[in-house]
């Protein structure tokens, strides 16, 4: 069910029932394990895997599959697949536009999201809703049970897919991992991995079908993660103060764009569309035609093939949607929500495969269960 504000009164009335995932196929709920690389899901919808061994000069493999499928949900007419996501939300629960995180009914919220969820699920889209790093840390609701507040607000929002940012590892490594198999969104990077055995700790890539149409999200975690003046740094040491975790990469980007390519062509080979999920980010530069440095998401998708589409976070940069080149001459759509529920993005794939995205910063209707939510939060 989902809620609309009154402008003039703020009174809240029942205006819309909440429609369920219909047409989804493999909606990434549950939990993954990980054994060599392969993400295998309960529910055996879920195809979620990719380069395991992800340390230089090793080797992944990708392996999934779904069998399950009934075909009188292959037989359902999806009108479009929408992607919405979110990206260095902080820890925010409402847009944080106007202070220190304040809540106020007519910023968005995860509630507003998910209202706007239900309205296109209404209208025979199918709905994937993902997350680009940066949501665990950076408030006093997130912190006072590190974390656990805005993954029950994901969950109860429907979210399939997440990727770490850096501060997702505020916490340390073992509390990050926690909240990742509370999450039943997929947490997903293909550079993120342990020391110990090159083998990465999370699936590099998630394909999730609607309607008969696959798309593979893979995802990227910043460098800056651990850079030594970082404060999630501590996190990836172990008790001897050496490194136990590391993210794949070299300065001159070599290392972290074959790490995506590798984890693109094992999608890719799979599904229909590429989506990345990335928190890298993105420089802003007056001089369009210059070369973006080698770490950020410009960077990447110029240095690649085989992407789709680019969600970026990190930066707090707001892209509704601008068309990048990659190496071969392709055009990628590039798309980041800016900061602080201040906006979320809508990509959108049409029957016809034609791609759009746009931000979304004002929406009316806001999904009840999770408003309840938000409102015990604030306590309110």
């Amino acid at each position: 069910m989902a809620i609309k504000r009154q402008e003039k009164t703020n009174r809240i009335v029942v205006l819309l029932m909440a429609i369920g995932v219909s047409g989804i196929l493999a909606a990434c709920g549950g939990k993954s394990k990980v054994d060599s690389g392969v993400a295998i899901r309960p529910n055996g919808g879920v195809i979620a895997g990719g380069t395991a061994n992800i340390a230089p000069g090793q080797d992944g493999k990708a392996e999934g599959s779904s069998d399950n499928k009934k075909d009188s949900e292959k037989e359902k007419v999806i009108k479009n697949i929408c992607i919405l996501y979110t990206g260095d939300v902080h820890g925010s629960i409402a847009n944080a536009g106007k202070g220190d995180f304040y809540y106020d009914e007519e910023n968005l919220t995860y509630s507003s999201l998910t209202g706007y969820k239900y309205e296109l699920q209404s209208q025979s889209n199918a709905v994937f809703m993902v997350d680009a790093g940066d949501c665990l840390y950076g408030s006093d609701y997130a912190t006072k049970d590190e974390g656990m507040a805005i993954v029950n607000l994901m969950n109860e929002a429907g979210y399939n897919v997440a990727v770490p940012g850096d501060q997702d590892f505020m916490y340390g490594m073992d509390r990050f991992l926690e909240l990742s198999e509370q999450s039943q969104a997929t947490y997903i990077s293909c550079n993120l991995y342990s020391k110990e055995n090159g083998v990465g700790l999370l699936p590099s890539y998630c394909i999730l079908e609607s309607g008969g149409v696959k798309v593979a999200f893979v995802g990227v975690t910043t460098p800056d993660a651990v850079d030594e003046k970082s404060k999630s740094y501590e996190a990836f040491l172990n008790e001897d103060g050496e490194k136990a975790y590391d993210i794949l990469y070299s300065e001159e980007g070599d290392k972290l764009y074959s790490a995506v390519q590798k984890a693109v062509n094992a999608a890719r080979d799979q599904a229909d569309y590429v989506v990345v999920i990335s928190h890298l980010g993105c420089q802003v530069s007056e001089d369009m035609t210059a070369r973006p440095e080698p770490l950020t998401s410009k960077a990447v998708i110029m240095s690649t093939k085989g992407i789709d589409v680019f969600i970026d976070a990190h930066a707090g940069n707001e892209i509704e949607s601008e068309l990048v080149p990659n190496m071969a001459g392709e055009t990628v759509v590039l798309t980041s929500a800016g900061k602080n529920l201040e906006a979320f993005g809508e990509v959108k794939i049409s029957k016809s495969g034609k791609i759009s995205a746009k931000l979304i910063k004002d929406y009316d209707y806001r999904a009840d269960k999770v408003y309840e939510l938000e409102k015990e939060y604030i306590g309110e």
